[in-house]
């Protein structure tokens, strides 16, 4: 996902921005980031078949703990400060970057095939 993520943003920097401007290359690209995120993580679930909601409400809360510290130590690391790194937070502001974690969060759930042992309120 890291890959992904890095993809995208070279898009944003190289396509988006000169043409939408900071603030909306940074809306697309969030939204093209959950697009491209959904394709990888229903890939994986299907590879890695998990067996419960359990497995997968785990794996989405690891997605999101790590992208957040990765997200801070990155920014950190290249001296923002941390109104800046909150700033991609505020929904009201139009930053969708929220969007993404809750994306991550759920995405294992949903995309994760369903067998009929793993179905809620499925008949045998």
């Amino acid at each position: 996902m890291v890959a992904i993520a890095i993809a995208n943003g070279v898009l944003r920097q190289a396509l988006y921005l000169s043409l939408l401007g900071d603030h909306r290359a940074r809306q697309l690209s969030t939204v093209t980031l959950i697009a491209l995120f959904a394709l990888y993580i229903r890939w994986l679930m299907r590879r890695w078949k998990p067996t419960s909601r359990r497995e997968t409400s785990t794996i989405g809360l690891t997605w999101v703990v790590l992208t957040v510290l990765f997200e801070f130590g990155m920014g950190r690391s290249l001296g923002r400060d941390w109104a800046t790194l909150l700033a991609d937070f505020n929904l009201m502001a139009g930053r969708l970057w929220l969007l993404l974690l809750i994306w991550v969060l759920i995405a294992p759930t949903l995309l994760a095939p369903r067998s009929p042992e793993t179905r809620r309120g499925s008949a045998p």
